[in-house]
């Protein structure tokens, strides 16, 4: 089996679901902080997923989404990407500005949900790196406003290979508003998808 076909066996799968865990239960303890409420995480999955089908998890292809990119770096590289509607983005801006979501620009609603994509992001990245022994770093936040198509053709497409792409994700839910939630990804590259696992003991 080559690097870009790699497929993780079901010890494989469940260690990587676990390491999930760990990222995302420390994102929902960031995000719980920055709101001030409890907020809650859905279990996560871990599967192969082809453009159609992570199109489908984020609502379709012509799906309008605020997106946030962070490329990461070190002994394992990839990408992290957190994914919200139009109403999910406005309640997170709001609930963070303390404004009403009619009364907010467009341009503040952005920089308030990259920024919570980069503490997010960062918190994410440090248990990761805990639980796999190795340094891991964020680049900058990159911020996507389009639909979904445009997401899958950009960022996300050259880690989608014909068969898809390996990629763990869970959905924070804030009682702050039952609109604000937010779907975090994490997709490995290829080529480090094989030292990960062996790295996780599986």
């Amino acid at each position: 089996m080559t690097v870009l076909s790699f497929e993780p066996n079901p010890q494989q799968k469940s260690a990587l679901r676990e390491l999930a865990r760990a990222g995302a239960s420390e994102a929902a303890n960031a995000l719980s902080r920055l709101l001030g409420s409890a907020v809650t995480l859905e279990e996560p999955q871990v599967q192969r997923a082809t453009g159609p089908e992570i199109a489908q998890l984020l609502g379709g292809e012509l799906a309008p989404v605020n997106a946030v990119t962070l490329e990461f770096s070190g002994a394992f590289t990839g990408q992290l990407l957190l994914v919200l509607d139009e109403g999910e983005a406005l309640a997170l801006a709001s609930a963070l500005t303390g404004m009403e979501p009619e009364q907010l620009e467009v341009e503040l609603a952005l920089s308030a949900v990259a920024e919570v994509a980069n503490i997010l992001g960062s918190a994410c990245l440090n248990a990761l790196g805990r639980q796999v022994g190795a340094l891991l770093l964020p680049a900058p936040p990159v911020q996507h406003g389009a639909p979904v198509r445009e997401l899958l053709a950009g960022p996300l497409g050259r880690r989608l290979s014909a068969g898809g792409a390996v990629l763990a994700w869970a959905r924070l839910l804030t009682d702050k508003s039952p609109t604000l939630s937010a779907r975090l990804f994490a997709i490995p590259d290829p080529a480090t998808l094989p030292g990960l696992v062996t790295r996780l003991g599986a």
